[in-house]
Order: structure tokens, then sequence, then C-alpha cells
């Protein structure tokens, strides 16, 4: 048994297949870019960017995550990085991509987070998250599991899609969700119909509008499975 085995069995692996082949069929250019990665987990997710030339700074919360980077990837900078603590950015530099895929909805304050990432962004970031199914603007607070591939500290939370795109609007300017879902059981297309314990949604907020007919500012209640 290893400490990472809730990064490496399948389950896991299926998850992040889909949402990386997901993002490479939305068209957004992602060549040559400055990229921070926050929770990155034991960097299963960063040799995406790697492939496209970007220069990738990667961070996770969890210092034996980071260290586990270090040895995966040794020619690639990654330092521990706690989005639960204020000024958790401060002097780390501009981005031209921030990467957040599920980790948002094991802070507590979710906001503030994004707000301290917006800071930082010079272009887009790439969100993907658990959502609530409500179509109102709300979130639910609740507690997580402590642990490597959780919650840091025990606060959590789950935002609706509605929520979401609000604060993505709100510090970065212009939110979008995308027009297609991942090939995945976790991301519903429809959302009238009740779905599993985990419900996922893909987001890009941007600092200035996107034109991009995959992605839409408005809330859809149904969604297109990605195309094989």
């Amino acid at each position: 048994m290893s400490q990472f085995d809730s990064f490496l069995y399948e389950g896991a692996l299926a998850i992040n297949r889909a949402r990386q082949d997901h993002l490479a069929s939305l068209n957004i250019p992602l060549t040559k870019k400055i990229v921070l990665e926050v929770g990155a987990g034991i960097g299963l997710h960063t040799k995406f960017f790697l492939d496209r030339k970007c220069m990738v700074t990667v961070t996770d919360g969890n210092a034996d995550n980071v260290e586990e980077i270090k040895r995966r990837l040794p020619d690639v900078e990654s330092y521990i990085l706690d989005l639960d603590q204020p000024n958790a950015v401060d002097g780390i530099g501009l981005f031209d991509i921030v990467y957040c895929y599920g980790l948002l909805y094991h802070i507590g304050d979710p906001e503030a987070a994004i707000a301290q990432l917006a800071d930082i962004c010079k272009g887009q970031i790439l969100l993907e998250l658990i959502v609530n199914t409500s179509p109102k603007n709300n979130i639910e607070y609740l507690t997580d599991p402590v642990g490597n591939n959780q919650s840091l500290h025990g606060p959590a939370c789950r935002p609706s899609r509605a929520w979401v795109i609000d604060k993505l609007k709100k510090y970065f300017g212009y939110g979008y969700i995308t027009v297609t879902q991942p090939r995945h059981p976790e991301f519903p297309t429809n959302w009238d119909e009740k779905s599993g314990s985990n419900t996922r949604a893909v987001f890009v907020g941007s600092k200035k509008p996107l034109t991009n007919e995959l992605l839409t500012a408005v809330i859809p209640q149904k969604q297109s499975r990605q195309p094989e």
C-alpha cells in the first residue's frame, strides 16, 4: 500500500483522463503559456501542460504530495501552497493560466481562494469542481475527511453553478461554463435529473471576454456529452 494510492487507482485515473480529454476539446489556446497548477495532488495532470510547451509551477497544500511531485517531476518548480490561508499567493508571480481542477470544493472559503487566484492571473482560470444541483446562487458548507486527496483542514463546500459563475464574473470579469461535459458519469448532462453524490461541472474565468462556441455565460439545464 502506498499513501498515494488514492490518486493512482483506476477510478481516479479514469476521471483524470476524462477531464483532460475534455479540456483539450475546448479550443482554448494553451500552448506556451505560463501556468500555475493548484491542488495538483502528486502532479498527474501536469504532463498535459508540459506537452504543450508550457512553463508550469505545480503546487499542493500537502507537504507529502509536494515531495512526491518533486520526485516525479524534478525539473518542474513545485512547492506547498494552501489556499485556505490568507495571502497564500503573495510573491508567487503572474500567470497566463491558473489550472484548478478538483480543489475548490475542499476549501472552506472558496470565494477568498478565487479572489487570490484572480490577483495573480493575467488570462484564464480553468476550474472543475463538485457542485450542488440547485439552480439558485447558493453554497453549501460541510466537513470533508482530512487527507492528502481530500480537505487539508476539514471545512469544505458545494457551491451551485450560479454561485461559481457569479464569483468568476466578480473577480475575473467574465465567467463561463462549458457547453459540453466530460465523458464520465460524475459530469451530468441533464440537470433536471438527480445524480449521484458527486456532481461536477467545468468553468472558465477570464480577464477578457472569450468568443468560443463551447463556452456559455448562461447556465444550461442540459449539456451535451463531449464527442468521442
